[in-house]
């Protein structure tokens, strides 16, 4: 392989499971999921692009699925109110509205379409933008959106990759469960995020591409027994 000085160059294997015209896509993730997503839309594959609005980070995007997979349904009680639009802390802005039962019915109609979605795809498609979280100091959780509530009702922390890993190792378990012929891509969001300075950018992608390693690991254990080959996840 010619060496070029400018860039790395990566020699990649063609994988054992292609996605097809045929394959049911489900993205979710940061904006990076939402606009390759929006392509295999456009391009007329039977897709699903972030059922819950752009979600950031590990534990929002776990939770994420975890609603979708229980078929969790939320109540008037879970949103909470601020200059007059009634939010979901797990969910968009997208789903924010002047109305309560309006907002209500437009989450548990988006979880409704996407458990049903996930049930037959092939293929999930997991992009994490950032190892950084914001924990609502009163609800003591971790949450998806903070919309624009103030700065102290939060702590900000960054995710250490042992807390990532043994989210998504279970998760990963739930989710072959409930779809077994599933399988997972995980990617990180190319996007920088610069107003926590190069470093702090560079050392919170490497932890979200911690959930790569639970995913190795998964595949280890989720050996065929009829080729006697692992499978990818």
């Amino acid at each position: 392989m010619q060496k070029d000085p400018f860039r790395t160059i990566v020699q990649i294997e063609k994988p054992l499971d292609l996605v097809t015209v045929d394959s049911g896509v489900f993205f979710i993730g940061s904006c990076f999921a939402g606009n390759i997503g929006q392509k295999m839309v456009d391009a007329r594959f039977p897709s699903m692009v972030n059922p819950y609005g752009v979600l950031f980070n590990p534990f929002s995007v776990a939770a994420a699925l975890e609603s979708i997979v229980e078929h969790r349904m939320v109540s008037e009680d879970d949103l909470v109110e601020k200059d007059g639009l009634w939010h979901s802390f797990m969910h968009h802005g997208r789903f924010s509205h002047p109305d309560l039962p309006t907002a209500v019915k437009a989450i548990n109609e988006a979880t409704e379409t996407a458990h049903h979605f996930l049930q037959s795809a092939e293929f999930i498609i997991v992009t994490l933008g950032t190892a950084y979280v914001y924990e609502h100091k009163m609800e003591q959780r971790v949450v998806a959106n903070c919309h624009k509530f103030p700065d102290m009702d939060f702590n900000r922390y960054l995710l250490e990759p042992e807390e990532i890993i043994e989210v998504w190792k279970e998760l990963i378990v739930r989710l072959r469960v409930f779809n077994p012929s599933v399988k997972i891509i995980f990617t990180v969001s190319p996007v920088r995020h610069w107003k926590d300075g190069a470093h702090g950018n560079q050392v919170s992608r490497v932890r979200a591409s911690s959930t790569d390693w639970a995913a190795i690991s998964m595949a280890t254990c989720c050996l065929s027994v009829e080729s006697g080959q692992g499978k990818g996840l």
